[in-house]
């Protein structure tokens, strides 16, 4: 299922299920009387079902969790799109994946799933803002259940044993660390975190055959916000600006997802850039090959991407990334002597993903195409005032 089916399926079947599991969430909590002492005696369970990147942002906080309790059990539940970020995060003993391809899979790996994480000491829900993955945390019947709440999701209460305040307009990495510090961890500094991802997926001892490439690009992003990307028309004019005085190789990054896309970038690239050598290994590489091949160049040029949020842990390359429709305050910890060029010029509109179901601007992402336009249209200076779903902006 695409993103939209599943926040369909979320906010409809989500609020009945809870109606029905309030009462009696209630009425066992007050008969059984457990002990919701916040410490992990055996068994730690983590769900983020959505966004790689976003679970590399809990990287400090789980990190540390993996400190103060190794000999505990952590478990990840996750989506088979965010598996093999947490293979490189290496803190998780267990990964269990949730098969969202259709509402049949999806109900039975979440069966299965529960089954696995059954009575948990406590199961920590990064999914903020779906109500099935509140549902869930509920039916595993875990001694401490920690959520997030702000006033548009208000609906955990009695479901949820622990709620902490999240703020919107805070970095999201302090929100989840939180989490780490009321069950006793420290959390690390962001360059000891650094240093043991790269241990820890061995990048400091592989040589990629990418030596020679200059450059790498990491243009897509995941469904969540596309309005994160630019068109490749954008791309080339970025690139033309970047590469006035040189002539170096570019590689580009992607998942199996991404390759139509890459295909066209790279064939637009060609025609308009004729001197500039393109190498495109969308869906040809591992998120870890991806890692290797970016340590190993010298420049990397993203936008608000997971494969970023890699190359920061990872460090030892040149970064520049572009931001517009996610403030990037909110998502980059301060990592000192990381080499990194952030360019986002904040609009009245920005930021809008993670804020709102559905952009203002309806896809017209204003917010990128500052960079590389002049012309803007009008929208871009003033008000929007959206009469209905079908209608278009209109200037106030």
């Amino acid at each position: 299922m695409n993103i939209k089916k599943l926040i369909k399926i979320d906010s409809f079947l989500g609020p009945v299920l809870i109606v029905l599991l309030r009462p009696a969430s209630i009425l066992l909590g007050t008969i059984l009387g457990r002990d919701h002492d916040l410490v992990i005696r055996k068994h730690l369970v983590v769900m983020k079902i959505k966004g790689g990147g976003s679970l590399l942002l809990t990287m400090p906080a789980m990190l540390s969790l993996r400190k103060k309790y190794p000999d505990k059990k952590l478990t990840l539940v996750a989506s088979a799109e965010v598996k093999p970020f947490a293979e490189l995060m290496g803190v998780f003993d267990e990964i269990v994946v949730v098969d969202t391809s259709n509402l049949f899979t999806l109900f039975f790996s979440s069966i299965g799933a529960l089954r696995k994480v059954w009575r948990a000491d406590a199961l920590v829900n990064f999914e903020i803002h779906s109500k099935l993955a509140t549902v869930f945390s509920c039916i595993s019947c875990a001694r401490n259940r920690f959520g997030f709440y702000h006033n548009m999701n208000s609906w955990q209460k009695d479901v949820i044993t622990h709620l902490f305040f999240y703020n919107i307009n805070s970095p999201i990495y302090i929100n989840y660390n939180q989490v780490a510090l009321v069950l006793g961890a420290e959390i690390l500094p962001y360059e000891d975190v650094s240093d043991y991802f790269v241990k820890h997926n061995q990048l400091g001892t592989y040589q990629s055959d990418e030596r020679s490439m200059d450059v790498v690009l990491a243009p897509f992003c995941s469904d969540l916000g596309k309005e994160r990307e630019f068109l490749p028309e954008h791309w080339t004019t970025i690139l033309k600006r970047k590469f006035e005085n040189r002539n170096p190789t570019l590689i580009i990054l992607g998942g199996a997802k991404d390759i139509e896309n890459a295909a066209r970038l790279e064939s637009h690239l060609k025609n308009s850039i004729p001197d500039l050598k393109v190498r495109n290994r969308a869906g040809q590489t591992t998120l870890k090959e991806s890692a290797i091949i970016m340590k190993s160049a010298n420049e990397f040029i993203t936008i608000d991407s997971g494969l970023n949020h890699i190359a920061r842990l990872a460090g030892g390359v040149q970064i520049t990334s572009y931001w517009g429709p996610t403030d990037p305050a909110t998502r980059l910890a301060p990592f000192p002597g990381l080499s990194e060029t952030i360019v986002y010029k904040k609009m009245f509109c920005s930021p809008c993903v993670h804020s709102v179901a559905f952009p203002p601007c309806k896809g017209n992402n204003i917010c990128m195409k500052q960079y590389v336009k002049e012309d803007l249209h009008e929208y871009s200076t003033g008000g929007w005032i959206i009469i209905s779903n079908s209608a278009t902006p209109k200037n106030i």
